[in-house]
């Protein structure tokens, strides 16, 4: 019914074509169906970078347009068909299009040219991929593949086998600390993607574990991963006082990197233990035989299902009745179904988790005590099964503090119960970073 396309110029310096709509039908048309009818139209320069819709335009006292009063556009992704990255490239690539568009939680089925992309972001995004990749690609390549998915496998299928790199940046933006995170067993660096999107002012990385590729075995020893893991985020921060944290098994791995770290003469601000229970000694050792692998791939089902908000058609019973490789590429492919893993994902992938899971499971830890780490323990408030607040670790340290969060053991990184978590986090870094001064 009305129109309005002006100019605007976001906090960054960036312009932008802005088209504010009064609709004359209560059937909103998609901004897909907007972007398609103007190419037959206008120029693809011309183009609008968004549309906001609004019940009236905005007027003065004379009756004229009020462009000062007309809303900055909030530019998401369409959240109807969203896809959250499944593997560390789409990550990498959701990261490197967000900062090159300025549009926050982008799925990696949206299209760049539909989140106002045009040729010359394109150039700066191909610039911005080979700086942070180390990957050359040609215009046409993105022409080809206009969406992450689409642009990850061109990138995986050209590219050679790299060296494992256990460092995966989920968020790298911010002037503060950053903060280093190992996720749980059978949990991926990708799943505290959720945790790390809503601390934008401080940089979260996440360290995935040796072997999930199914390339490389995996560490057999907490002290071996947490070995690795210092030796990756020192890529980064050179000295401390470091930020560490770890959910489940993960946040022993955390608590033996402080040990190290601390033995190296490095300072460590905080051990973030997100609901894990203290490791404790003369715990019976298991064998990799004492779950089998049907098992062990339905509590991995489960854990996808219980992150995702998706039911996936796993059963003991479905996969006790298939052999091994049958197992893995049943599993796989309800995986892709769903959007849980990209449609190229190899079965080595599956392989590895389930490889990697197994071979943590068995690893009885046993840390010397030490009383000079600075925890914080959160937990779970849905699955308190242990009735010591501090979940067995007052032993390991004197300065100890304890949060109740939201949700259960998985469900505490997803929303919503991830956003009051997120915001406990937050706060306690900030406590860390006012007692070291930094």
């Amino acid at each position: 019914r009305q129109s309005i396309v002006i100019i605007r110029e976001n906090n960054f310096g960036d312009q932008s074509i802005v088209a504010y709509l009064v609709l004359s039908s209560a059937i909103a048309p998609s901004i897909s169906e907007l972007r398609q009818f103007l190419k037959h139209k206008l120029p693809e320069y011309m183009i609008p970078n968004a549309f906001v819709m609004l019940d009236a335009l905005p007027l003065t006292l004379n009756g004229k347009v009020n462009r000062k009063a007309l809303p900055a556009p909030l530019i998401n992704a369409n959240s109807d068909n969203f896809v959250a990255p499944r593997n560390v490239l789409e990550q990498q690539l959701v990261q490197i299009w967000s900062d090159v568009l300025k549009v926050e939680q982008i799925g990696v089925r949206d299209n760049f040219f539909e989140l106002g992309g045009h040729s010359l972001l394109a150039v700066h995004l191909l610039a911005q991929i080979q700086q942070k990749l180390n990957k050359d690609l040609s215009l046409s390549v993105l022409f080809k593949g206009a969406t992450i998915e689409e642009l990850a496998n061109i990138i995986r299928t050209d590219s050679v086998a790299s060296s494992w790199n256990p460092l995966v940046p989920l968020q790298s933006k911010g002037s503060k600390p950053p903060f280093f995170c190992v996720p749980g067993l059978g949990v991926t660096a990708l799943n505290l993607y959720s945790l790390a999107r809503l601390n934008t002012e401080r940089p979260f990385y996440a360290l995935q574990a040796r072997g999930m590729d199914g390339k490389q075995p995996p560490h057999t020893q907490v002290e071996e991963i947490a070995k690795a893991y210092i030796q990756a985020i020192q890529t980064v921060q050179h000295q401390g006082p470091y930020l560490l944290g770890g959910h489940s098994f993960g946040g022993k791995v955390a608590f033996e990197m402080a040990q190290q770290l601390q033995q190296q003469r490095h300072q460590v601000g905080i051990v973030v233990i997100f609901d894990t229970t203290a490791p404790f000694h003369n715990r019976p050792s298991r064998s990799l035989d004492d779950e089998d692998d049907a098992s062990l791939l339905c509590n991995l089902a489960f854990m996808f299902e219980r992150l995702s908000g998706k039911n996936l058609s796993i059963s003991h019973a479905k996969l006790k009745s298939l052999n091994s490789e049958e197992q893995l590429n049943y599993f796989l492919n309800d995986l892709k179904m769903n959007n849980l893993f990209s449609p190229d994902a190899q079965l080595s992938q599956i392989r590895g988790l389930l490889q990697v899971t197994k071979t943590h499971s068995q690893i009885n830890y046993q840390p010397q005590t030490s009383h000079t780490t600075q925890i914080a323990i959160f937990r779970a408030m849905e699955e308190q099964s242990c009735s010591d607040p501090t979940m067995g670790w007052k032993p390991f340290s004197t300065k100890l503090s304890t949060y109740d969060t939201p949700g259960d053991h998985i469900t505490m990184l997803t929303e919503p119960h991830v956003q009051v978590l997120a915001q406990q986090l937050g706060l306690c870094l900030e406590q860390v970073q006012q007692t070291f001064k930094v």
